[in-house]
């Protein structure tokens, strides 16, 4: 029962380190994500993964609300990049957390 303890506590902390991801659904035949509205950071691209998504999102640079919108797209021989409806998500990145130097002084 230990041991289980330990894994699932392990698991957590893995969980609870990892960086943020925006990430889709799979979709049979996708190749590619257009990303658009994103910050400058954000690639405006992304090859898909087994049809879906994933994107780092532990690089954020620059603090603000984004309205994020992706396209599903694929390519076809005939008719060559065909891309879905765009869906949308809005992604809130807060201010890093600043610290004022310590006020230090020598008590006799």
């Amino acid at each position: 029962m230990k041991l289980f303890l330990t894994i699932i506590f392990c698991l957590m902390a893995v969980t609870v380190n990892a960086s943020p991801f925006l990430i889709s659904n799979a979709q049979t035949g996708v190749t590619t994500y257009q990303i658009s509205n994103g910050p400058s950071w954000l690639p405006s691209s992304v090859t898909a993964n087994n049809g879906a998504m994933r994107v780092d999102l532990g690089t954020i640079a620059v603090p603000g609300t984004y309205n994020i919108t992706a396209r599903a797209c694929k390519t076809d021989a005939i008719w060559g990049n065909q891309c879905g409806p765009s869906g949308s998500f809005t992604l809130t990145c807060p201010a890093p957390v600043t610290f004022t130097a310590p006020v230090l002084s020598i008590i006799p």
